[in-house]
């Protein structure tokens, strides 16, 4: 123990080398792991070494939580590989940014390594099918939750996962673009109804759109869109077909020239009518002697089944389409706390159908973020894509 808080408080060559003290002594210790009482031993080292390595005032617990139920190979994966994972230098690398060490530290005492079989149905609102794990936080406790395919492997990358779950890529302030998770987003319910739900918002500067699992990129700080930036990004969906959406107000026109052929239809030529005049016989049929009807009214009940209901609505299929698009132009957006709200917002939901989009005007859309920070600098970042800043309340907005 001496020895490891010896190596990670003697690297005095800049953060990378700390990190690297940090990351070979929890592989060292994981190499060597004869037990998960051994394995245990050795992920605790990190809370040392982190301790000496920045200076944290507090040590991290670190557990390995230990099923009787796994198989030998997952247990010598999580001896092992799950441990040396967590100790990476490139798993650490957030350490690197005050920002992201904030959001780690923040009420963080204890991180618990497991295992999972695979996601549950909860789970892939937040991760797609081909997540190494899963990253959470309940309380001060950090879990990080391997899936099965990871088994076999010697250690797995799960630095995205730690910074995706924990939304450490969420910027702070005034963004061009921006990204990340909200809570309690309302998603159409069938028949009719909403349900809240998680989703992933990626504000492209001029729209803001939602997904249901996180989605990479369009995260920039700054007062203008990146150098050689294509304009045609702002507005297209990839997963969609080209749906002929209406044009959002404000953005600017990059639409292809008009390339149809000019009208080369031949002139009318029919022949002219030489039809025989009608020579049709007068009516001389017999009048209707048949007996009158004396059959009894229909007396049967009534129809009363129930209407159709309506065929479900599918999202589509495709895993990097959006389920929707808010326009920002004409909406208004404010903060409330942890609260982001729209109101007043035209919005389009896409739909697996023929049209493939459905519009609709949206009176309010409440969401929650993690802090009131991130709340704070989604209001600022949509109105400097084109919402006004307020709340608009029946027949009027307060701003």
């Amino acid at each position: 123990m001496n020895k490891i808080r010896d190596i990670a408080s003697g690297a005095t060559n800049g953060i990378g080398a700390q990190l690297s003290a940090i990351g070979n002594a929890i592989k060292g210790y994981a190499d060597d792991a004869e037990t998960m009482a051994n394995c245990k031993e050795a992920a605790e080292l990190y809370a040392v070494c982190y301790k000496e390595a920045t200076g944290k005032r507090k040590d991290i617990e670190i557990k390995v939580d230990h099923d009787n139920d796994w198989d030998s190979r997952v247990v010598e994966f999580m001896k092992k590989a799950a441990v040396k994972s967590f100790g990476l230098r490139n798993t650490l690398q957030f350490l690197r940014d005050d920002y992201k060490r904030k959001i780690w530290e923040n009420g963080c005492d204890k991180v618990v390594l497991t295992y999972q079989d695979k996601p549950s149905d909860d789970e892939l609102e937040y991760i797609d099918e081909h997540s190494w794990a899963r990253v959470s936080r309940e309380d001060d406790v950090v879990y990080i939750k391997f899936y099965n395919r990871c088994v076999g492997y010697s250690y797995i990358y799960i630095r995205d996962e730690i910074e995706f779950g924990l939304n450490m890529d969420m910027l702070t302030g005034k963004c061009w673009y921006k990204s990340g998770w909200v809570k309690d987003f309302p998603e159409p319910k069938f028949p009719f109804g909403t349900d809240n739900l998680p989703r992933w918002f990626q504000c492209r500067h001029y729209c803001l759109l939602w997904y249901p699992r996180r989605m990479w990129g369009w995260n920039w700080k700054a007062n203008q869109a990146p150098e050689g930036e294509d304009m045609s990004l702002w507005d297209k969906l990839p997963g969609l077909p080209d749906l002929k959406l209406p044009k959002l107000p404000g953005l600017p026109d990059f639409s292809m020239p008009d390339l149809s052929l000019p009208d080369v239809s031949m002139p009318d030529v029919s022949m002219p009518d030489v039809s025989m005049p009608d020579v049709s016989m007068p009516d001389v049929s017999m009048p209707d002697l048949s007996r009158p009807d004396l059959s009894m009214p229909d007396l049967s009940a009534p129809d009363l089944s129930m209407p159709d209901i309506p065929a479900q609505k599918q999202r589509p299929k495709h895993r990097w389409a959006p389920h929707g698009r808010i326009q920002l132009k004409d909406a208004m957006v404010c903060q409330k706390g942890k609260k982001l709200i729209i109101t007043n917002a035209t919005v389009l939901q896409f739909w697996d159908t023929a049209k493939g989009y459905e519009e609709e005007k949206r009176k309010k859309i409440e969401v929650e973020l993690d802090e009131e920070e991130q709340a704070e600098s989604w209001v600022q970042t949509l109105v400097f894509g084109g919402a006004t800043e307020g709340e608009a309340s029946g027949c009027c907005s307060i701003q």
